[in-house]
C-alpha cells in the first residue's frame, strides 16, 4: 500500500471495528486522496481525489473525482467526475460528469452525460425527468410561499 492509496477490505462485516480497519467503521468515512478501495463494509462515505472502487459493500455517500467501480453494494448518493460503472447495486441518487453503465442496478435519479443501461437495469428518473421534476418542485413551492406570505 503506497501513502497516496487507501485499499480497506474486511473479510466479514461483523469484523468491522476498530481494530480490523480504523477507517472504516460504521458512522465513519474512507478517504484517499488518490484512489479508494473498499470492500465487504458498511461505511458512512467513501471519498476517493481519483478513482473509486466499492464492492460488497454498503454507503451513505460515494464521491470520485474520476472513475467509479460499484458492484454488489448499495449508495445513498454517487458523485463522480468522471465515469460509473454499476454492477448488480442499488443507488438512490447518482450524478455523473460523464457516461454511466448500469447493468443488474437500480437508481433512483440518475443525473449523467450518457447513460448506458444493461440487462435488467431500471432508472426511475433520468436527467431530462429530473430537471422537469425540479422546475415543477420549485413553481410550487414558489407559489405555495406566495401564497403563504400574502395571507399574512
Amino acid at each position: 500500500m503506497s501513502d497516496e492509496n487507501v485499499h480497506l477490505e474486511v473479510e466479514d462485516a461483523a469484523e468491522n471495528s476498530a481494530q480490523a480497519v480504523p477507517a472504516a467503521v460504521p458512522g465513519f468515512k474512507v478517504a484517499a486522496p488518490v484512489d479508494a478501495v473498499y470492500a465487504d463494509g458498511l461505511t458512512l462515505g467513501v471519498v476517493a481525489g481519483r478513482n473509486a472502487t466499492a464492492s460488497d459493500s454498503a454507503a451513505g455517500s460515494i464521491v470520485a473525482g474520476a472513475d467509479l467501480n460499484f458492484s454488489d453494494g448499495a449508495a445513498g448518493v454517487a458523485v463522480v467526475g468522471g465515469n460509473a460503472a454499476f454492477e448488480d447495486s442499488l443507488t438512490m441518487t447518482a450524478v455523473v460528469g460523464g457516461q454511466a453503465q448500469l447493468t443488474n442496478s437500480a437508481c433512483g435519479v440518475l443525473i449523467a452525460g450518457n447513460v448506458n443501461l444493461g440487462e435488467g437495469s431500471r432508472v426511475l428518473l433520468n436527467t431530462q425527468q429530473a430537471v422537469v421534476f425540479g422546475a415543477a418542485l420549485g413553481a410550487v413551492l414558489g407559489l405555495v410561499s406566495w401564497l403563504l406570505r400574502r395571507r399574512s
